[in-house]
């Protein structure tokens, strides 16, 4: 797993996943915050470490289900794909994700 990879990782686990998500963003790619890039993203994540299943992710990305994820209902589907990919990745345990290194200050001192 790259350092970008698990960059986007810690984002989608932190408090603040869209304020994160938008500042790595735009500190990476050198560009304004762009949803369909995000969303690709993230994507690749998901389908990488086989976090979910696809009927699943179906039944979450339904425009009736974006109230669970705080999304406003005017939001385009990027969006609301981008709350559903990040509450996916942010409730998945770390041991699930191959190749993360977890941050020095949370590993246990033997």
């Amino acid at each position: 797993m790259d350092n970008t990879t698990q960059l986007f990782i810690r984002a989608c686990k932190s408090q603040s996943t869209n304020y994160r998500l938008k500042r790595l963003y735009s500190s990476i790619y050198c560009g304004e915050y762009n949803h369909a890039h995000v969303k690709h993203i993230l994507t690749k994540i998901v389908e990488e470490h086989q976090l979910t299943s696809i009927t699943k992710l179906m039944c979450e990305i339904d425009t009736d289900s974006k109230w669970k994820y705080g999304v406003s209902d005017d939001a385009n589907h990027n969006e609301h794909m981008i709350a559903v990919l990040a509450s996916i990745i942010r409730l998945t345990e770390v041991s699930k994700l191959k190749g993360y290194k977890v941050p020095t200050r949370f590993r246990r001192k033997v």
